[in-house]
C-alpha cells in the first residue's frame, strides 16, 4: 500500500505531532510536577518564574511539559508555545512566526486576506493598533495583504519595531492573566 501526503497536520509542538491525542500515563515524575506546579502557583500570584528543563534527548521533558499543561488546562491563563525547529536555524524568530499562525488559526487553504483576518481578529487580545497588525503581518509574511502597506523603515528600525510589538503583546497578555511561555527545543533557534 501506499500513502499520499495531503497535508501538514496542525500542531503545536513535536511531542504533540508525534503522539496525537492518545499519551501514556507519566511514571516516576512526581517531584518534577510538582516543582513545575509550584513555579505556576507563584505565577499566578505575581511572582514571575522562569524554569529551564534541560536534559538528554528521550527522557520525557516534552511529557513533563504535556502534563503541567494538562494540569492547569481549567485555569484561566494564556498559553504561548514556541517549538524551534533543526530546519529553521538560520530563522530565529521562525518559532514566533509559527506560534502566531498557530494561535490565528492560519489553514493552508486560507487566502492572505483571510490569513490577515484572522491575524487582526487575534489582535485585541494583546494590541489594538494599525502598527502592531502591520509590523505582525509583514513578520509573518502577509505584508503585501495590507492596504497601506508596511511602515517605511530602515530594517533595523522595523525589527526593533517588530521585537516592541512581540513584546507588548506579551505584556498585554500579562496584564489580563497568567501567561505562560513554553520555548522547545532552544538549541535550534
Amino acid at each position: 500500500r501506499t500513502f499520499s501526503v495531503t497535508a501538514e497536520r496542525p500542531s503545536e509542538s513535536r511531542f504533540e505531532a508525534r503522539s496525537g491525542l492518545s499519551v501514556l500515563p507519566m511514571l516516576g515524575r512526581d517531584e518534577e510536577l510538582a516543582f513545575l506546579m509550584g513555579r505556576w502557583r507563584l505565577a499566578k500570584a505575581s511572582e514571575g518564574q522562569g524554569v529551564l528543563l534541560v536534559g538528554d534527548a528521550g527522557i520525557g521533558k516534552s511529557r513533563i511539559v504535556r502534563a503541567l499543561l494538562d494540569g492547569i488546562a481549567s485555569e484561566p491563563h494564556v498559553r504561548i508555545r514556541y517549538q524551534c525547529s533543526p530546519y529553521h536555524r538560520n530563522s530565529a524568530l521562525w518559532p514566533v512566526i509559527q506560534q502566531l499562525g498557530n494561535a490565528a488559526g492560519f489553514a493552508d487553504r486560507d487566502s492572505s486576506d483571510a490569513k490577515l483576518g484572522k491575524l487582526a481578529a487575534l489582535l485585541p487580545r494583546w494590541a489594538n493598533d494599525d502598527d502592531t497588525l502591520a509590523l505582525l503581518a509583514g513578520l509573518v509574511g502577509l505584508g503585501g495583504a495590507l492596504r497601506d502597506g508596511q511602515p517605511s523603515l530602515t530594517p533595523q528600525a522595523l525589527r526593533a519595531r517588530t521585537l516592541e510589538a512581540l513584546i507588548g503583546q506579551l505584556l498585554g497578555a500579562a496584564e489580563r492573566e497568567p501567561v505562560l511561555v513554553v520555548l522547545e527545543d532552544a538549541h535550534w533557534t
